[in-house]
């Protein structure tokens, strides 16, 4: 589920940290190849993210773009008939 990010912040070792609107705290590092997220490295890069949504676990973060609003999805898909 997508989550507004609400904040940055340094972890105690020194990696930033994502804050998101529900209270989730997921590592966000620049680490390539493995994790490409240079827009961590400069202020107006982090700035560029407040608000937007952070994709689901194992996904990276894409540069900025315009600000899209975060929209509900449904927490399970519904049953097919006949199952």
């Amino acid at each position: 589920m997508d989550r507004p990010i609400v904040g940055l912040h340094l972890d105690e070792d020194g990696g930033r940290v994502a804050e998101l609107a529900r209270g989730h705290f997921p590592h966000v590092r620049h680490d390539p190849p493995w994790a490409n997220r240079p827009w961590t490295q400069k202020p107006d890069g982090r700035a560029g993210v407040l608000g937007r949504c952070s994709p689901a676990a194992g996904a990276t973060l894409a540069p900025p773009i315009p600000h899209v609003a975060c929209e509900p999805r449904p927490r399970f898909a519904p049953a097919e008939p006949g199952l």
